[in-house]
């Protein structure tokens, strides 16, 4: 007699997360494929002058499949954005309550969306409904993508629940040494819901803005990650503004969140990034620059700045570049006698370039979130980017003892140029193939994945069996950051519909106030969110409500670009949540105080590069103008 055995809890659980890993791996794959598509349309464009009319289209829907396929891994792998600040001082069974808190939020508004975009697929696949492009591709098609990656979502939010749950019992018991909020579950629950229900009965009594804000702000402190935050609250805001009958919005904003040519840029770039990053180029670069100027006063310093510079223009990312150029520059400085806190500062404060030299992560969700031309954001983001590298190298020089490193021989130096050729040519072939007009920003981005494939590929940098590590954290950061922008564009929307911006900008003009005092007052405002929070959620949570006043009061909006990333980068290596920071205290082990105090004179070079630009605007604006970007 056959006796069948039901499936454990734990077998469920392990299926679950290799159905989030292999999910996970197919969102990898699908960017890999879109970057094969986009560069056959290049080539096709190009050599026989016959665009496809499908690769758009393809490539677009594609955003929309990996965003919500990616979610339920980033999960598995812990990876989904917080403000821990606070909880990672808290007593484990605190650290499990905030878990659990976000676990609940994030299964109400996963499941929310989940239940209306199948019921939107349902409806079109009845309907026989087209989408509204050329290639007129099937609309349950495309929602087929987002019901499949928002139910693996809910598996893998269930499968942490359990886990969380489970593992309660064994959790140690409260520490005396922590005040009451953050060693007793109780209180830490019972002050995060008072907090957010005073946010819900400020909106219940006509107190829209600040209640949201309060909510918003109590669920960010709690440790629940950011995009959980915005979508909870513009949920609570949709059903303020329209009542239940408002709910099927929900999947319909994440669809539209996700359906973004522009936005596609964010994995691709992040792709290119970490496949650049393991082909080796940052070391390549920085072995090229220190053989040409290591033996002048501060040489090996400079040559770190350059090179995260062109790393920096190749990548797109802070923190890829900062952990790229530093793993091998911060050794070498040692031994060449600088003091640690000041080579840490050096790697930490030259990879905020990341961010400000396109391509640049930051940009394109700016362009993204309010329609500004991702091209004229990349252009004007290269002079600043070149002004603060100059002077960031100007300092290190000054700073510095006079060198007692030999120059290399001719040898030498032609033997690194040779190495690093391939990533010097990368920036220069993006940056020139966007000013030239052969590919847009989008299509660049596809052709830093391809060139860092081939080019590693080829030169054995990359082995095959190598890939899935490298696709997997790209995966991680992208689709962290594409479920942010869900979030932030469903809250945004309800600030449009509540008029936020428009009372805000009505507050202004009744204040009688210039708008340069505004100005100064969103740069203190930046700032000290920069301590704070990360680039991605600042740059999300502010922009709906902050661009629009901004621009009505007279500002261009490139211009404000190319500051808010500045003050961004300022972000980055700002105590105490700096990612830099912890970049090159993670390179390195050493105290995070040391780090700090290296990064202090370098955020005074960005704060003048800040002001000056503020002085004179065309810092940012002559170079976009010389493509036609006229403001």
């Amino acid at each position: 007699m056959t006796t069948i055995s039901r499936p454990t809890t734990a077998s469920l659980g392990s299926l679950i997360d290799r159905a989030s890993t292999a999910a996970g791996s197919f969102a990898g794959w699908i960017m890999v494929a879109v970057s094969v598509f986009i560069g056959y349309e290049i080539l096709s464009r190009a050599l026989f002058s016959q665009p496809s009319v499908w690769v758009y289209d393809i490539s677009t829907y594609s955003l929309v499949w990996f965003s919500f396929i990616a979610a339920g891994f980033v999960l598995k792998e812990k990876k989904h954005l917080a403000v821990d600040l606070m909880i990672a001082l808290a007593a484990p069974r605190v650290k499990a309550a905030s878990e659990l808190l976000s676990l609940l939020l994030m299964l109400g508004f996963i499941g929310f969306m989940l239940v209306y975009s199948y019921q939107d697929m349902a409806h079109t696949f009845a309907t026989g409904e087209l989408e509204p492009t050329i290639i007129r591709t099937p609309a349950y098609m495309v929602l087929a993508g987002m019901v499949l990656g928002l139910f693996i979502f809910i598996l893998q939010i269930i499968r942490e629940l359990c886990r969380t749950v489970a593992e309660w019992p064994s959790l140690p018991g409260p520490e005396r040494k922590t005040g009451l909020f953050l060693r007793s579950p109780a209180a830490f629950l019972a002050l995060v819901l008072a907090g957010a229900g005073a946010g819900i009965y400020l909106l219940a009594n006509d107190w829209p803005g600040l209640g949201l804000f309060l909510f918003l702000i109590s669920l960010l402190v709690a440790g629940v990650p950011v995009f959980t935050c915005l979508g909870v609250a513009g949920t609570i805001g949709i059903f303020y503004v329209f009542g239940a009958d408002g709910y099927p919005q929900l999947a319909q904003i994440g669809y539209k969140a996700t359906h973004s040519n522009t936005l596609l840029a964010v994995p691709l770039y992040v792709l290119a990034g970490q496949i650049l990053l393991a082909g080796r180029i940052g070391p390549e670069l920085f072995n090229f620059a220190a053989a040409w100027i290591g033996h002048i006063r501060g040489g090996f310093g400079v040559a770190t700045v350059l090179a995260c510079g062109v790393f920096a223009a190749i990548s797109g990312s802070s923190i890829a570049t900062a952990a790229a150029i530093g793993i091998l520059a911060i050794p070498e400085m040692l031994k060449r006698g600088y003091k640690p806190h000041f080579a840490y500062g050096i790697v930490a404060a030259g990879g905020t370039l990341g961010i400000l030299i396109p391509p640049s992560t930051p940009l394109i969700l700016y362009s993204g979130m309010t329609d500004e031309s991702t091209g004229a954001l990349f252009m004007a983001g290269v002079v600043p980017g070149v002004l603060l590298l100059t002077l960031f190298a100007v300092y290190v020089v000054l700073a510095s003892e006079k060198s007692t490193t030999p120059a290399a021989s001719m040898t030498e130096r032609v033997a690194a140029t040779k190495e690093a050729i391939w990533g010097v040519l990368a920036p220069v072939i993006i940056l020139v193939g966007i000013y030239t007009g052969i590919f847009t920003p989008t299509e660049a981005a596809a052709v830093a994945v391809l060139y860092g494939l081939v080019v590693g590929l080829l030169r054995k940098t990359i082995r095959l069996r190598d890939l899935q590590a490298v696709m997997a954290e790209g995966i991680l950061s992208s689709g962290m950051i594409m479920m942010i922008i869900v979030g932030a564009i469903l809250l945004g929307m309800i600030t449009t519909v509540l008029q936020l911006p428009q009372n805000l900008l009505d507050f202004v003009q009744e204040m009688e106030i210039s708008r340069w005092t505004v100005m100064a007052v969103l740069v203190v405002i930046y700032l000290i969110l920069g301590m704070f929070l990360e680039v991605v959620s600042i740059l999300l949570i502010t922009l709906p409500i902050v661009y629009p006043l901004v621009t009505t009061l007279g500002f261009d909006g490139v211009w404000f670009a190319i500051l808010l990333v500045i003050l961004m980068e300022v972000s980055l290596i700002t105590p105490p949540v700096g990612m830099n920071l912890f970049v090159v205290q993670g390179i390195t082990k050493a105290r995070l105080g040391v780090v700090i105090r290296g990064v202090w004179p370098f955020i005074a070079l960005m704060m003048l590069a800040l002001a000056l630009v503020m002085a004179w605007p065309d810092l940012a604006l002559w170079f976009p103008s010389t493509m036609g970007f006229n403001r």
